[in-house]
């Protein structure tokens, strides 16, 4: 049977037909017909599932769950394993969906428990917080006793700062029943409130309790550095490791300890002594090869990362392997290796991110943006690929493709990146649509008031524009308060002096702004102008000549300004 349905799968992807007829002379090639999914029966859907998600090929199995629970939307089983894949791939939204239709099911209890679990992670994975808390609030009401439940709620506590409500929510636990992982949050919340007296208290109890227990030293040992103790740090891992010399965890937290203490050679000392004790292990030889890759050892770096490998099937030592190629410039290696990288990866994004940029630096400008967009269109939330995108447009010239490509970014966010918005407000500007510039840049100071970027940028182009001067003057002046002795700043104020007719004071401005930044051809033309209407025109001509020896964008508005 799975012989038979694998063929069906490899019948269904590749779009091959089932018979070849002999070609009448008269017939013309026909296109290979893609067979739909929606033919096949829920049954087949199910199983092919299981054979996808059997071969690690979860997207495939996504894509046949899909269809089955289209095909039978009370399907329960297959709409929660749907879910399960969707949160392994990131796909929050669609996972929240599911499981709230689910949920508005008649379902025994401990399915309805299930799932109210799987909304709670939901909901923590599209950064809903508010809502988690409240559904965890209240299936701790029905359910005190559910540990795993109660550390997501402190966790949520913790990231918003809330640290009274997690303390709250932790005793609560520990009055029902004493738990070392509410314990041991509750350490956390100690050392980021700087309760450092409380922590050690508490740590020092539970060593008494878990002497044996890796996770109490290594929390031991962060506090003792957090404390600015690093030798206490140290000490507290080497003595663990008197007991336990065997412990990969104390190992690699002191390992990470000494490269944090500018002793790398120490930290692969240790794990070469590990290497000899344990063998060829992947998280030995992965972790030694990060410190070769850190400390510029490629060659090195390369033999553990491809021993690791060899060991045990890795995305993270892959990628850091395919950036020890790149850094050797094995180009090509590189690439073939990014390449492997599915959706379903961890370090997917990241991979195809590098695997971009290595097209970029070819001057492949088409095939490094084909590759973002469609890193863009899997991960709608992953920001980076915005930036590399905007500079492929800029050299093209193609900012109005820009402003298209980023919207996604922009309308499928509650609060939309802001060198995002900046970088349409720049493209924007290029077009001459001044009003959708200020709406970016405005939108950018609802944020962050004290922008200074965006404060310069918008009172720059109302000067440009030779309107709303008194807007334009406070708002770079915004912009110098927060930042004085920037030169591009102060040539903003210096134009918006000469857009105002008060030269002696623009002068003074744009001589102050040059001795910051004194290569700037356009600050030059603007010393230029200046002097100009100061009828001081040997400087005029100076100012305007080595604005042209430093390489003027329009040189021709130079040359037309020398004629005058």
């Amino acid at each position: 049977m799975r012989l038979l349905l694998s063929f069906f799968i490899i019948l269904w992807i590749t779009g091959c037909s089932q018979h070849i007829a002999t070609p009448e002379k008269t017939s013309t090639p026909k296109e290979p017909k893609l067979i739909s999914l929606n033919q096949f029966n829920t049954s087949f859907l199910f199983i092919a599932a299981q054979d996808a998600i059997a071969t690690g090929d979860t997207v495939k199995a996504v894509r046949f769950l899909r269809v089955l629970v289209e095909k039978d939307p009370i399907s329960i089983q297959p709409r929660m394993q749907l879910i399960e894949l969707l949160l392994h791939h990131g796909a929050g939204s669609e996972a929240l969906k599911n499981t709230e239709y689910l949920l508005s099911m008649e379902l025994p209890k401990i399915q309805k428990d299930s799932l109210k679990q799987l909304q709670i992670r939901t909901l923590i994975l599209v950064r809903r917080n508010q809502e988690a808390i409240q559904h965890a609030t209240s299936f701790l009401h029905q359910d005190p006793k559910h540990i795993g439940i109660r550390t997501a709620l402190v966790r949520l506590y913790i990231e918003n700062s809330q640290f009274t409500k997690a303390m709250s929510t932790i005793q609560k636990g520990l009055n029902i029943e004493d738990n070392p992982k509410l314990r041991l949050l509750q350490v956390r919340i100690f050392i980021a409130q700087k309760k450092y007296s409380a922590a050690e208290r508490s740590l020092l109890s539970l060593q008494k309790s878990q002497p044996k227990n890796p996770i109490i030293a290594i929390l031991s040992s962060e506090l003792a550095e957090t404390m600015n103790q690093p030798v206490k740090a140290e000490k507290t891992l080497r003595k663990f490791l008197k007991q336990e010399p065997r412990d990969l965890s104390i190992n690699h937290t002191l390992a990470k300890l000494l490269i944090r203490l500018k002793r790398p050679q120490e930290a692969i000392h240790l794990y070469q002594a590990l290497q000899q004790e344990f063998g060829q292990d992947p998280s030995i030889s992965s972790a030694l090869g990060l410190i070769y890759y850190q400390n510029e050892n490629y060659p090195n770096a390369e033999k553990n990362f491809q021993s690791a490998l060899r060991q045990h099937e890795s995305s993270r030592t892959r990628f850091y392997l395919a950036m020890t190629m790149e850094a050797q410039r094995k180009t090509n290696s590189a690439i073939k290796l990014y390449r492997q990288f599915k959706l379903s990866e961890v370090f997917y994004a990241k991979a195809q991110l590098r695997l971009a940029s290595i097209f970029f630096e070819q001057n492949k400008l088409n095939e490094s943006a084909d590759i973002l967009l469609n890193l863009v269109h899997n991960k709608p939330t992953f920001i980076e690929p915005y930036y590399l995108l905007f500079n492929i447009r800029s050299q093209q010239e193609s900012y109005q493709q820009y402003i298209q490509e980023s919207l996604p970014a922009i309308e499928k966010v509650a609060q939309p990146n802001i060198d995002i918005l900046f970088n349409r407000a720049i493209s924007f500007e290029k077009l001459k649509k001044h009003d959708a510039m200020e709406e970016s840049l405005k939108a950018i100071l609802k944020q962050n008031p004290q922008h200074t970027e965006s404060l310069n940028f918008l009172g720059y182009s109302l000067a440009e524009r030779d309107i709303r001067l008194h807007e334009a003057e406070t708002l770079v002046q915004q912009a110098l308060t927060l930042k004085p002795n920037d030169g591009y700043y102060l040539d903003s104020m210096a134009w918006i002096y000469y857009q105002q007719q008060q030269y002696p004071k623009a002068l003074e401005t744009q001589q102050k702004a040059l001795t910051y930044v004194s290569d700037d051809p356009i600050m030059l033309e603007h010393l230029g102008d200046i002097f100009f209407k100061l009828q001081q025109r040997d400087q005029a001509h100076e100012a305007w000549n080595k604005a042209l020896s430093l390489r003027h964008p329009t040189p021709q508005t130079i040359e037309r300004k020398l004629q005058q």
